[in-house]
């Protein structure tokens, strides 16, 4: 996923992941978050990714997979929508968010 602009959230991504396809792209928008280096690789251009492509048959399939259903699930990502939400009603602020990127090593 060379994407040149800030990515919100690739269907493809997920839809590869979700197969077991590792995934290399760059590291705009979302992709951060999604492709973490259990599952994928993030390069800065088209030759970085080249260069990056050899380290994913290293990469285990179900891993990608359980990042999905850990993370991106329909469910997942509406507990974490009503969880927002409620913080909001009850507040009057939002809350910090947390990025994946640093929940990934929290299992």
């Amino acid at each position: 996923m060379p994407a040149q602009w800030e990515e919100p959230c690739s269907n493809a991504i997920l839809e590869a992941l979700v197969s077991g396809t590792p995934v290399l792209g760059t590291r705009r928008g979302s992709l951060p978050e999604i492709i973490t280096p259990d599952v994928g690789a993030l390069g800065d251009t088209v030759d970085d990714l080249v260069a990056l492509r050899p380290g994913l048959d290293r990469i285990d399939p179900e891993a990608c997979r359980a990042r999905i259903e850990r993370h991106f699930t329909y469910r997942t990502m509406t507990e974490g929508y009503l969880r927002m939400f409620r913080e909001y009603l009850a507040s009057g602020a939002l809350p910090a968010g947390v990025p994946l990127v640093a929940a990934a090593g929290a299992g």
